[in-house]
Parts: C-alpha cells; structure tokens; sequence
C-alpha cells in the first residue's frame, strides 16, 4: 500500500511538470500573434523571394526569403606567411575592385576597408594564411565582384594578397515563417532594397488559431491529468490507513487469543488442584 503511495506521488509530481510544459507552450503560441508580421530586420537586399501572392498558403517554417546586407561587404583573402606578424586587426586596407574582364574599376575616391579577422589557418604548404576585410559598399560594389586589398601595415607598406577573390554580403539571414497562415499583402521583390522594420509578408491567424486551441486542449487534459493524480494519492493513502488498521485489529486478535489460551491454562490447572 506505501508502495502505491509513493507511485502515486510520482505520478503527480510528473503530472504536474507537464502541466507546467503544457502552460508554457501555450503561452509560446499566443505570444507568435507578432511573428505573423514579418519584417526586414536591418536596411539590405532581398534574395531569392518566395512567389507568393495575396490568399496564397504560407506553411509553418517556410522560406520567405534571404536578407542580405548590401552595404558592407567581406572579402578574404590570403597572404604571405611574411606578413603574419605584420597584419593585425583593425588596420586599414586599400581595395581595388576588377570587373567581369578582369579590368581595374576606377573610382573617383579610393575604396578602403578594415582588417576585421586574422585566422590561423593556412594554404600553400603553409605558406598563406587568411584575413577578413569589412568594407563599406561605395554603391557599385556586390557580391561575386573580384577584388584586392592591400593592407596598409605600421610601416607604410603595403602588404598585397596572393590573388583577387570574390566580395561577399557582410551578412545575410534566411527569414521564414514563424507560424503558417493565408497571405494579407505582399512585398517581395527579387533584388529589391528595404529598410529596417520595413513589412515583407502579413499572414492571418487561421493556422495559429488551431496551434492555440490544439495547446488550450493539451493544458485541460494536463489539469485533469493532476486532478486524476491527486485523487489516486488519497485513495492509496486510504488503503494504507485500512491496511494499517486491519494490522492493528490482527494484533489485537492474537493479544486477545493469547489472552484466552492463558486463562484456558489457568482454569484447568484450578481443575487438576
């Protein structure tokens, strides 16, 4: 009976967790109401936009589309083992920046960036090692374009790269959906500029709308689960109260037996005298 106790406690100690699980889901899905809304969340470009159009059906996790940064852009590149003690962060460097014909792009100001990662790593037989430069984008630039930096070390001198290779985007993000639902309005455009905050895509709360009734359905069972596991626990704590007097009224059987094959004794040794 304590055995069926303490199973019981158990019981209601899990119950309870989930309880507490299921409560915390529900408010994780009645708090996506914003998600509803997505947004741009720096200025940038949009890549690769999903084709949607008003009414459409967006799934729960889908692709909307990639956000990059357009104006700053990263370029690695791979330098000479000599210089490894030469280039630090935060120096500055002098880009040049080559056409699809591999011609120099002439600028009517210089195009500087800032040594933002030196790594370890190395090519070449160990002979190059590789740097991070973060530029500001002077407006032509983008990504895939070919380029050079040359970092401008302590002494004056410039420290070139092994060779030209491709800028990247400083930064991009794949943005999706929170939360499924039927498109309201619209504004993916491929290539097209934004700023921050600026709306992309506004879904409805049908899909939503169902996640938190499925979630208020899971915190009513959970409740009745603990109210179920509380009585389980004062039946079983009946039984060992019973179980505790049917020993009591046994002992009190035997004490009384004893008591009767004494007084038997006792009459018939009167009975021999």
């Amino acid at each position: 009976a304590e055995e069926r106790v303490r199973t019981a406690k158990k019981d209601l100690e899990d119950a309870r967790q989930d309880l507490i699980d299921a409560e915390n889901d529900l408010a994780e899905t009645e708090g996506k109401r914003a998600d509803l809304r997505i947004q741009a969340d720096w200025d940038g470009k949009l890549l690769e936009p999903a084709k949607l159009e008003i009414g459409d059906k967006v799934a729960t996790d889908a692709a909307i589309v990639t956000l990059a940064d357009h104006h700053h852009l990263r370029l690695t590149q791979w330098y000479s083992d000599g210089y490894r003690t030469q280039i630090r962060t935060g120096q500055r460097a002098r880009i040049q920046a080559y056409n699809a014909d591999g011609l120099m792009l002439e600028e009517d100001e210089p195009v500087t960036g800032t040594v933002e990662t030196v790594y370890d790593s190395s090519r070449g037989a160990g002979r190059l090692f590789s740097v991070d430069i973060l530029l500001d984008n002077p407006g032509a630039y983008d990504a895939g374009l070919e380029a050079r930096a040359y970092v401008v070390l302590d002494s004056g001198e410039l420290a070139s790269p092994d060779a030209a290779e491709k800028m990247e985007y400083a930064r991009t993000k794949e943005i999706k959906a929170v939360v499924g639902g039927k498109v309201l309005s619209v504004d993916l455009v491929e290539y097209g500029e934004v700023r921050e905050g600026q709306e992309l895509l506004l879904l409805d709360d049908s899909v939503l709308k169902d996640d938190i009734s499925s979630a208020k359905d899971k915190v009513e069972a959970q409740e009745k689960a603990v109210e179920n596991a509380e009585k389980a626990i004062e039946t079983a704590e009946k039984g060992v109260e019973t179980a505790k007097k049917a020993v009591t009224d046994a002992e009190k059987g035997v004490t009384n037996a004893q008591k009767a094959v004494e007084d038997r004794k006792k009459g018939v040794e009167t009975a021999i005298k």
